[in-house]
């Protein structure tokens, strides 16, 4: 079983293959799950782009899917204890990440 995380495979045509697994369907979970894999996600990007054999990035998700989108389940912990600061804005954190990749090279 493939664990979770984030890969960047180049082939020699140029193509940077990010693909990130977060079985079953790739959710983008709550902030303490979050934080690690956008890190990796920022960390594989970055090197990417530093990459002289790099000519484009295609970002993909595994399992055969690409994400289902925010993790659901936080739903449920705001019901049960009524805090709905743990409801990330999930697709501004993942802009403000791949953001602060160093785009100079």
């Amino acid at each position: 079983m493939m664990e979770r995380g984030v890969t960047l495979e180049v082939g020699n045509d140029g193509v940077a293959i990010i693909a990130f697994y977060n079985p079953p369907v790739n959710a983008l979970a709550i902030p303490a799950q979050l934080t690690p894999f956008l890190d990796g996600l920022q960390e594989i990007f970055a090197e990417a782009v530093r990459r002289d054999d790099v000519k484009a990035i295609v970002l993909t998700g595994k399992g055969g899917r690409f994400s289902a989108g925010f993790d659901i389940n936080v739903f449920e912990k705001v019901h049960q204890t009524g805090d709905a600061s743990v409801m990330p804005d999930v697709s501004i954190s993942l802009v403000v990440h791949l953001s602060r990749v160093d785009l100079s090279y």
